[in-house]
């Protein structure tokens, strides 16, 4: 799971069905189009992001426990048919315990700090996805390797929340019974986007992802 920052080389190949499998995990629930409002700036977060602090060493038990809030966070994007109410008190929970042991100086390791991000990606306003975009870079630098999308992703949809084009085209909407790829800033190369593991954008913008199930 770990790769240290020297030995990092980005990926220029890419598994149409590997692109595609992340893709859906993250448009689930991902805040975009008519599955679920899109988070704006002027939305509230649930919870308030507080201060937050980081301690000098990671509790193993901590680690256990974000890591546990992770995998419960993606088998309720994974069901056949996702209850959109049920999901959303879920999330909010699961939220509230992720800020408490950021303000307690609980996630320290790399692991902690991406399994802690990826819970606020899935967050209800511009401070969750910008915590969630700080603690991804964190977990990056620690040499966490799926923390590159993640920075990517966190970093877009932050954008798209602010009603801005996204950078690298991690952001879908739906559209007419079908997702399509949120405006994206043409100043941005694929070479850039490859360093955090984000495919081509001709490939992004061609992707025929299935429309999720929902129960409201």
């Amino acid at each position: 799971m770990h790769e240290s920052q020297g030995s990092y080389r980005p990926h220029r190949a890419y598994s149409f069905s590997c692109v595609a499998a992340t893709l859906i995990l993250l448009i689930l629930l991902s805040g975009c189009g008519r599955t679920q409002p899109a988070a704006t700036a002027a939305q509230p977060c649930d919870p308030p992001v507080g201060s937050i602090r980081f301690g000098s060493a990671q509790d193993p038990e901590v680690e256990k426990r974000l890591a546990a809030l992770f995998e419960a966070d993606q088998a309720a994007r994974k069901t056949a048919t996702i209850d959109m109410e049920s999901l959303k008190v879920e999330d909010a929970t699961r939220r509230a315990e992720v800020m408490q042991l950021l303000a307690d100086g609980k996630a320290v390791s790399g692991s902690s700090q991406y399994n802690a991000a990826m819970i606020l990606q899935h967050g209800t306003c511009a401070d969750h996805f910008r915590l969630a975009n700080q603690l991804a870079e964190l977990a990056m630098n620690q040499g966490v390797t799926p923390a590159r999308w993640l920075y990517a992703a966190s970093m877009d949809r932050l954008l798209v929340s602010q009603g801005e084009p996204q950078k690298y085209g991690t952001q879908y909407r739906l559209m007419d019974g079908r997702w399509e790829l949120n405006p994206v800033d043409p100043a941005t190369s694929d070479d850039e986007r490859a360093k955090y593991n984000v495919p081509p954008l001709s490939q992004a913008k061609s992707m025929n992802l299935p429309v999720p199930k929902t129960n409201r």
